[in-house]
């Protein structure tokens, strides 16, 4: 009968740290979770215009599209997008960046030129932003992490 006692308190003392590393694994998990958290920062992203090759008998679109085409940030990061029109003057086309509320803006780049907007962006979601000579291609989105 000892034997079996000693055998089933072992198996509890077992059971019982297993169940300590478990927990412990977890919460650590937890924590350096809430360790990695990054306040408010400025994030710079590098935007330019690009073209994407289509035969214009068959695909009557303007051709024109940003790169990168989607933008991330954190609620209360400074946004700093420098933007570079990359084609040639004189022949080469015009091109915006806009955006609507709540982060309005409306910048116009030249052929050849660059432009650098700066904004916060404190509204979580999804927003659109474009280029108002070359819709419906020419298109992005900034992603805000509440």
């Amino acid at each position: 009968m000892q034997g079996q006692k000693e055998k089933s308190a072992g198996k509890v003392i077992l059971v019982t740290v297993i169940l300590s590393v478990a927990a412990g694994l977890f919460a650590g998990y937890g924590i350096g979770y809430a360790f990695q958290y990054q306040g408010p920062t400025t994030r710079e992203y590098f935007l330019f215009n690009s073209s994407v090759d289509l035969n214009e008998s068959l695909y009557p679109y303007i051709h024109d599209t940003f790169f990168p085409d989607h933008l991330t940030a954190n609620r209360g990061d400074t946004i700093i997008i420098h933007y570079i029109n990359t084609e040639s003057p004189p022949q080469g086309d015009k091109h915006s960046f806009t955006m609507s509320s709540p982060y309005s803006t409306n910048v116009n780049v030249n052929p050849g030129a660059n432009a650098n907007i700066t904004f916060t962006v404190n509204l979580p979601g999804v927003f659109r932003y474009w280029c108002v000579y070359h819709e419906p291609t020419m298109r992005g989105y900034l992603t805000v992490l509440g």
